[in-house]
């Protein structure tokens, strides 16, 4: 467990459990990225050469929905697949370019859950602003000492 003077808590989730979450999302994300790139897509065409028929018009959606499937959904697959790196420090919680104070999380949770059949470490906190995040604890890090640094400078469990 890499933890230092200042009580540090520094992973990388496993890949396993990335995976796991990235399975049990839900596609929704997916078809709004590819209507929005579409979408995009669509307008510069029609910008750059205006359709003048009906045929034109069938060509700008064809141009613009097959690029658009060509890009989200293999980069929705291949990105949220990506295990993100944790850093709980002495009074923050940093993940990517992401960082929130202590002071901002109203409750957290170091446990177990099962997703996709398999089951996974992870710590999850909400935010005051009624955010929540879950991340997959590595091997390296004790849950047992995470939780209870959390519940020495002030985090709790969420009430029942």
């Amino acid at each position: 467990m890499k933890m230092s003077r200042d009580q540090r808590f520094y992973w990388t989730e496993p890949f396993a459990f990335a995976k796991a979450r990235a399975r049990a999302a839900a596609p929704g994300n997916r078809l709004l990225l590819v209507i929005v790139l579409a979408g995009l897509l669509a307008l510069a065409l029609v910008a750059a050469d205006p359709p003048t028929s009906s045929r034109d018009l069938a060509l700008v959606a064809l141009f613009a929905v097959t690029p658009a499937l060509l890009i989200s959904y293999p980069g929705m697959w291949l990105f949220s697949r990506i295990p993100n790196s944790v850093l709980v420090a002495a009074d923050r919680i940093v993940v990517g370019r992401e960082v929130t104070p202590f002071a901002q999380v109203q409750s957290a949770i170091v446990g177990t859950t099962r997703i996709g059949g398999m089951e996974h470490r992870i710590f999850t906190f909400r935010t005051k602003d009624g955010r929540e995040h879950l991340y997959g604890i590595g091997r390296k890090v004790k849950a047992e000492q995470l939780a209870t640094f959390l519940h020495q400078v002030g985090i709790r469990e969420p009430q029942a």
